[in-house]
């Protein structure tokens, strides 16, 4: 890496030497402006997942726990996995280089977020085309080969569209928040599950692919309103550039590990729904439901934190305040671990009626919320684990450690594969959703062991 691009990554050890010598950043101030953006992400998220949340009742009570909820829960777990892979990891690698590309020119800027949105496209439609492809293997092996699998064939080939879809609105957002508009980068998200119960309302028929359709229409929703914002935000509409600085190389460099440690990462609910497979009709609708259910509290205190993190430790690292790094690590992390101990003690106090309110009616029958009440009482530990992790993840992501967080992805699924294997024979959905939960606490303690040692090697003088 040549000095241009060590300069343009904020990573140079020399300009982080010389800025540490005058940093004028403090501890609390670093959590303070985390505090601040995390609180706009998460009213968006909260109006998100609240509607998420009234489109889950609505299909609980009009479909029930059956074999085409499975189809539609399955197949959108599997092109979620796909979109994750491609546009997910733009977040942890674009925002802290469009953020230097800002600093030095509003022209390299608008070149550096072109390239970046004709490569995520490409790659979505990429993977789109690849998951409508191998749509039939994967039906007979997740599925089977009857009317089951038929119908989990077409339910993927519906979301074939969903990785182009998730790029586009993954770019947006990481053009907005590194502008520092963290609520409408994230506040878009509201009109998925509207427009999916409107579809569903509007159409007379309940059976086939009308909650796959559905849920596409929602997401295409979502994507076209994070175009128009980033249209709006870059001045025009974003184009490829010939130019040349550095960014795009190295962003190509982080890019790779990012995308394998998502990859292996948001594998983990994808085989968590295969684990439930085995366990007869209806197993993975209950796991599908009491995992919707804890998203709540991963968006809002989770997903929160590594986007606001991620920005603000950028800002800090390239300034040589390492003072503020420190205070990240130690005292941000442990109020996310409380926070999500917090919840994780509400949710099981209150599962019980918290499933009945939200889920049971219609067709959704009480032996269907008490096995998802269990179900969702061993997914919880998890919680304060994954928020304290979401903090280092954030700092990762701002120090460029992509490859060093696919090690901490790696160990998650391994647990979770080992896990799963040896609980859900003898306590069911409830044993792989405790298999999840320990794959949290491995991943989280690896991601702290990486991520304090890379800081320690980077500034080991005491701050």
């Amino acid at each position: 890496m040549d000095p241009g691009q060590a300069q343009a990554a904020g990573l140079s050890e020399a300009v982080a030497t010389r800025a540490a010598g005058a940093g004028s950043g403090s501890g609390p101030a670093i959590t303070a402006r985390v505090a601040r953006s995390g609180g706009a992400i998460v009213a968006a998220l909260l109006l998100a997942k609240l509607f998420s949340t009234l489109k889950e009742s609505f299909v609980a009570q009009a479909f029930g726990v059956g074999r085409e909820v499975d189809a539609y829960v399955l197949a959108s777990a599997l092109s979620l996995w796909v979109a994750t892979i491609v546009g997910n990891g733009i977040d942890g690698v674009a925002i802290p280089l469009l953020k230097q590309a800002q600093a030095n020119s509003e022209e390299q800027w608008r070149a550096y977020a072109g390239q970046v949105f004709c490569i995520v496209c490409a790659f979505g439609a990429a993977a789109g085309a690849v998951l409508w492809w191998l749509a039939p293997p994967l039906g007979r092996w997740l599925g089977d080969s009857g009317a089951f699998g038929a119908q989990l064939v077409a339910s993927i080939r519906v979301f074939a569209l969903v990785p182009l879809l998730n790029a586009v609105a993954r770019w947006s957002a990481a053009l907005l928040q590194q502008r520092g508009h963290f609520f409408w980068a994230n506040a878009a998200d509201c009109a998925a599950p509207l427009v999916a119960v409107l579809v569903i309302v509007a159409w007379p028929w309940r059976g086939g692919l009308l909650l796959a359709w559905a849920q596409l229409a929602g997401i295409a929703a979502v994507a076209l309103l994070m175009l128009l914002f980033g249209v709006r935000e870059l001045g025009a509409w974003p184009r490829w550039s010939t130019q040349r600085d550095g960014l795009l190389a190295l962003s190509a460099r982080r890019y790779a590990p990012a995308v394998l440690g998502t990859t292996i990462g948001a594998a983990k609910p994808l085989l968590v729904r295969a684990l439930a497979g085995g366990l007869g009709t209806g197993a993975i609708a209950v796991l599908g439901y009491a995992d919707r259910v804890v998203a709540v509290l991963l968006a809002l205190i989770g997903a929160a934190v590594i986007r606001s993190v991620t920005t603000h430790a950028a800002d800090a690292i390239t300034a040589g305040r390492w003072s503020e790094i420190d205070h990240l690590l130690r005292r941000t992390s442990l109020l996310a671990f409380a926070a999500g101990a917090a919840g994780a003690l509400a949710i099981c106090a209150l599962a019980s009626p918290l499933v009945s309110v939200l889920l049971q009616r219609g067709a959704f029958t009480a032996a269907d919320a008490a096995a998802v009440t269990h179900t969702l009482r061993w997914l919880v530990p998890h919680l304060p684990f994954f928020c304290y992790a979401s903090i280092l993840i954030g700092i990762g992501y701002a120090m460029g450690l992509q490859r060093l967080l696919v090690i901490s992805a790696v160990v998650g699924l391994a647990v979770c594969a080992m896990a799963g294997l040896l609980l859900r024979q003898p306590l069911g959905t409830a044993g792989i959703a405790m298999a999840a939960s320990l794959a949290f606490v491995a991943s989280a303690a690896c991601t702290h062991l990486l991520v304090r040692a890379e800081v320690k090697r980077r500034h080991p003088q005491p701050v």
